[in-house]
């Protein structure tokens, strides 16, 4: 898939309960170091309360051989950008979310 600046994506994560019945702990592996935060439901495409979902995301930028994604909710230990290799896109099942 061509990935362009802007595109609202569908990338694959694990959930558990949140603090907050509204909240989830996600869990992404696919981005080259693993994510943690907090992130409200309304970014995740199935509202489970644990088990695997995709969660939403936003090509920042694409900078050379990387790509900018932004992630929505609360990082724990990390920022709420990951930069992640073209190649390593490539390999990850990213799902443009429909408009």
């Amino acid at each position: 898939m061509a990935l362009k600046t802007g595109m609202v994506i569908w990338i694959p994560c694990e959930v558990k309960p949140g603090p907050f019945s509204n909240e989830r702990s996600v869990l992404i592996k696919t981005l080259g170091e693993p994510w943690v935060g907090f992130v409200d439901i309304r970014f995740l495409e199935d509202q489970v309360a644990a088990g695997e979902t995709k969660i939403k995301g936003q090509v920042a930028a694409i900078q050379g051989e990387r790509i900018l994604v932004s992630l929505p909710g609360h990082p724990v230990g990390s920022s709420r950008v990951r930069s992640i290799g073209k190649e390593e896109a490539d390999k990850v099942p990213l799902v443009p979310v429909p408009a």
